[in-house]
């Protein structure tokens, strides 16, 4: 582990991510929150690179899922800065 910086991020799959939005961009509802779900299940959100965190929310919001797009954020944030608040202990 690096000492007295955070890790880098983890970065969700391309095609997957490709998938969710053109799912959004058609406005298929259900398959764009199934991607979603599916990109963000098998990750601990703190460790998301926020620029996929942020396609993700993009493409919630795009399909009106926009409850779901801020109860994410919310988690992400939160798991965001308890990661580093606990990368800061251990240096």
């Amino acid at each position: 582990p690096q000492t007295g910086a955070v890790a880098s991020a983890y970065r969700l799959s391309a095609p997957a991510l490709l998938a969710l939005e053109q799912a959004a961009a058609a406005g298929r509802v259900g398959e764009a929150a199934l991607i979603a779900a599916r990109l963000m299940q098998s990750v601990t959100l703190g460790w998301v690179a926020p620029q996929d965190s942020a396609r993700v929310l993009v493409a919630l919001q795009q399909v009106g899922l926009d409850e779901a797009a801020t109860a994410l954020a919310d988690e992400l944030i939160r798991s965001y800065l308890l990661r580093h608040h606990f990368a800061l202990d251990e240096s």
